[in-house]
């Protein structure tokens, strides 16, 4: 499938994605990432405390462990779901002609929801030694469970993440669902104790989060294997719900851009057709937004690099490393000034805009790379050695490496000692054409 290689091709932005979805879920908060510990831990003792006493059954450590591995499995799919639901519609902004594949966004929900789960599995293995029920073997089929898991999620927020751009009421329907699912689902009940329940006992039974739940348990709780024809049943369930998912993703992918105009017209409080009056296509909206930073930043570099060109050859000579700390100090003002904007620009640019934007950066610090060169005599560029093709890869090479500070939503701090020495390797390397 074509999905696959898209995936490859843009592995770098789907990596930073996760990593945003991650950081951005506690971000300003005092207690950061611990929060995936606090939050589930919160909720088992809650329910722990309550739920015993509502069912009129026993308290203690079996319980605890029972209910810590049903609930922490069951919030992993609870928060994926719903945050994918609304990533399609969350990114509204810029979802237009972008060059990405949208699959990412969803794609990066359930791998950043995945990880959050493995991190959880740390609290559960910790209840699991403290109260003696320990760990065994059985525990290298938690990888299979939680692929068989996310697989089944992916392909439901496929569905309702495409769904939910057309249909408004989507989200409330959504959270009725799984309210009604979480109580469908023996998280904080034995199943046995609907023996009697006849349909209810049958339909609890055939919920695929039953069978995922009670794997987990087998695994943590009774040290025994899952039942693998079940988990198998499940997995090829998963299976045929990703690619029908994935199917009408597909067919609905093709409104998305209408209907994130439609998103960004609403929260702007204007109808569709005054952006349309205002932009004659979405290419004219996206390049209004970004018009200024990429503006502010050729003429930024295309000035640092003239003045430099004209200064006295002397001055270049035995000065052209101050003027280059002056020149990128000033380059990395405009980058956190604009830090959004050029975000949109490499990572949502319609059709060719960023290459364009790339290349325009390019072939001024080739010009300039070239004159220099040719100031100083070099024999490499006289004699053939190097050329103008040579400069411009290199230059190409540089400016493409710069940017991975926006890639990768850098800190300043951070960006700031990685350019240096971005700067300092190819330094050392012009040195060999001086």
């Amino acid at each position: 499938m074509h999905i696959f290689k898209d995936i490859y091709d843009y592995r770098e932005l789907l990596k930073t994605n996760v990593k945003k979805d991650i950081r951005g879920k506690y971000k300003g908060s005092f207690l950061g990432v611990l929060w995936s510990f606090i939050n589930p831990l919160l909720q088992v003792v809650v329910y722990w405390i309550v739920f015993p006493y509502l069912m009129r059954g026993t308290g203690g450590s079996d319980y605890l462990i029972y209910l810590i591995t049903g609930l922490i499995p069951w919030t992993f799919f609870l928060t994926t779901v719903s945050g994918g639901t609304t990533a399609i519609k969350a990114n509204a902004g810029i979802i237009k002609k972008v060059y990405f594949p949208r699959e990412i966004l969803i794609i990066s929900q359930v791998l950043s929801g995945l990880v959050n789960f493995f991190i959880s599995c740390i609290i559960i293995l910790a209840f699991c030694l403290v109260f003696g029920f320990g760990i065994s073997i059985h525990l290298l089929m938690l990888p299979v469970i939680a692929f068989v898991q996310s697989l089944l999620i992916l392909g439901i927020v496929f569905i309702l993440s495409a769904v939910n751009v057309y249909v408004q009421d989507m989200e409330y329907i959504v959270t009725f669902i799984l309210n009604m699912l979480f109580y469908g689902t023996p998280v904080l009940y034995e199943l046995s104790m609907f023996g009697d329940a006849g349909i209810l006992y049958k339909l609890i039974s055939l919920n695929p989060l039953t069978t995922i739940i009670n794997s987990y348990r087998d695994i943590f709780m009774y040290h025994v294997w899952p039942d693998m024809s079940s988990l198998g049943l499940v997995f090829l369930l998963a299976i045929v719900v990703l690619l029908v998912g994935y199917k009408i993703f597909k067919v609905l992918e093709k409104g998305f851009a209408e209907a994130s105009l439609r998103t960004i017209a609403q929260n702007a409080g204007v109808s569709t057709s005054t952006i349309y009056t205002r932009y004659s296509d979405k290419e004219g909206l996206f390049r209004f937004l970004v018009e200024e930073a990429s503006a502010q930043l050729l003429e930024y570099v295309s000035i640092s690099l003239n003045g430099f060109d004209h200064l006295d050859q002397t001055v270049r000579e035995t000065n052209y490393r101050k003027y280059a700390d002056m020149g990128f100090s000033g380059l990395i003002d405009i980058l956190y000034d604009y830090f959004d904007e050029f975000q949109l620009i490499i990572k949502c640019s319609p059709g060719g805009y960023y290459q364009d934007f790339l290349e325009s950066l390019v072939k001024i610090d080739a010009a300039s790379t070239r004159n220099f060169l040719i100031s100083l005599g070099s024999e490499s560029y006289r004699t053939g050695r190097i050329n103008d093709g040579f400069i411009h890869v290199v230059c190409s090479g540089f400016y493409a490496g710069l940017f991975e500070v926006v890639v990768h939503n850098m800190p300043r701090a951070e960006a700031e000692a990685y350019i240096r020495e971005l700067r300092s390797f190819y330094n050392s390397g012009w040195k060999e054409y001086f």
